[in-house]
């Protein structure tokens, strides 16, 4: 029989071999693909494109596909809301959803959603087009900033090359995802929109989900064709990882947003403004300087229009003129009308590389209350500036005249001493007053005051 050490080198040994075994099956399980684990272990990673189409959220979807292919997620889910943007970011989020070794899925969503403008060719583009019921896709034909067609701006070569280039664009891609070309291209030319179900009707997007769980089940089992080959989708019960754009993206982002472009550069010029009116500050001169900063960030991810800025820089120099000169308040009108008209003016969505909904530019909500509230403010300081000079002349030793002292020598014609507003002067009068008396300044000669009883009245 053997000793109890006998048998336990027998059982140590068989638990080794079980580990070497389990490590060696992780392994495997490890080194197969991931959408091959099952629903169970399936993952997908979540991303979001809302607002404005520009560089913030292009970065931000490029590093999205990125991190999934990365991480060997089975699919990248973005949840789709946005009016369009900038053409050129369009393109970079297609080139990099049509070269994706994994599936990609756009959900316009939720309920009130829009997929407008360039916001088409990025819901196009995916493997897998899905809407939520009561959302829009649609709107693709290029508009300028008053909503005109760009034929009836710029002419009919302009509306022409805009259109042609734009309507291949969308029909390369519907032909690369077998989605309905024609109505891809009638998005551009004659600018149509659909509904959810009238999307799916057409053939424009795959299926209606209200949700991503609903979504996920109506996926379950479908196949998509990848440039590596067909991938068959597990997602039911998925583990959903929300990918979070770095700071920067975030930043850009909202800086292209005209609103708050807009804001920022009022900011920076009432900065600047103050700065005038009373130098040496500081602060807000140098808050000035950083809000302008920003707006040229934010400013540069948009379409500007040279005339529209062009006129906010004259607003501003028209402002710091009013606290110079003397208009009775013309200068500052003839301010907030090119700070009006230039603000109206400063995006420019008639530019060929911006496709996006015509209420896509500074709202007359930000526009009134900030112009108005600016040439205001700056008309203020110069009726201040204005007043303050106009008393500088009445300071000094001119603006003792009428002010009360006290005789500290007696005063006679030709001598005497009073102190008068906490300075003791030379002092004179027509009659002797002895010390202590009370007095009252008449006349100012250089240097020696002429003063009288506090009593009488000066002549």
């Amino acid at each position: 029989m053997a000793t109890p050490s006998e048998a336990v080198v027998p059982n140590r040994g068989r638990a080794s071999v079980a580990m070497a075994y389990a490590a060696a099956l992780g392994a495997v399980v490890a080194c197969l693909p991931q959408g091959a684990s099952g629903a169970s272990g399936a993952c997908v990673l979540v991303t979001e494109l809302t607002g404005i189409v520009n560089a913030g959220t292009a970065s931000q979807l490029e590093d999205a596909v990125a991190a999934a292919e990365r991480e060997r997620c089975d699919a990248l889910l973005v949840r789709v809301d946005t009016p369009g943007g900038m053409l050129e970011q369009t393109r970079a989020i297609v080139r990099v959803f049509l070269g994706a070794r994994i599936p990609i899925i756009a959900h316009v969503g939720p309920r009130g959603a829009r997929a407008g403008s360039a916001g088409v060719f990025v819901v196009l583009s995916a493997h897998i087009a899905a809407m939520a019921p009561g959302t829009v896709i649609g709107a693709a034909h290029p508009v300028t900033g008053t909503g005109q067609d760009p034929e009836k701006v710029g002419g009919e070569h302009l509306a022409a090359k805009i259109e042609n280039d734009t309507a291949a664009f969308a029909r390369s891609i519907a032909e690369e995802r077998g989605r309905n070309v024609e109505w891809s291209e009638a998005a551009v030319r004659e600018s149509v929109s659909a509904t959810a179900k009238e999307a799916l009707d057409k053939g424009v997007i795959d299926h209606i989900a209200a949700d991503v769980p609903a979504l996920f089940a109506a996926l379950e089992g479908q196949t998509v064709m990848l440039d590596t080959g067909p991938r068959t989708l597990a997602l039911s019960g998925a583990r959903q990882i929300d990918y979070e754009p770095t700071l920067q993206q975030r930043a850009l982002a909202a800086l292209g947003h005209p609103n708050l472009a807009y804001v920022l550069l009022m900011l920076g010029i009432l900065g600047l403004v103050v700065e005038f009116h009373n130098p040496g500050m500081l602060i807000p001169g140098a808050l000035g300087v950083l809000f302008l900063l920003l707006a040229a960030i934010g400013l540069n991810l948009l379409p500007v229009d040279a005339g529209g800025l062009l006129l906010l820089v004259i607003a501003a120099g028209l402002l710091v003129a009013e606290m110079y000169i003397a208009s009775f308040g013309l200068l500052t009108l003839a301010a907030a009308g090119c700070l009006l008209l230039g603000s109206a003016l400063l995006i420019d969505t008639s530019e060929p590389s911006f496709f996006a909904e015509p209420d896509v530019r500074v709202s007359w909500g930000a526009i009134v209350p900030l112009a108005l509230a600016l040439a205001g403010g700056s008309f203020a300081l110069a009726l201040t500036a204005t007043r303050a000079s106009k008393r500088h002349g009445s300071v000094g030793a001119e603006g003792l005249v009428g002010e009360h002292g006290e005789v500290r020598d007696p005063v006679t014609r030709h001598a005497g001493s009073v102190f008068v507003h906490g300075e003791r002067w030379r002092a004179t009068s027509p009659q002797e007053l002895p010390a202590g008396a009370q007095v009252k300044v008449v006349k100012v000669d250089g240097l020696t005051l002429e003063v009288a009883p506090a009593e009488e009245e000066s002549i």
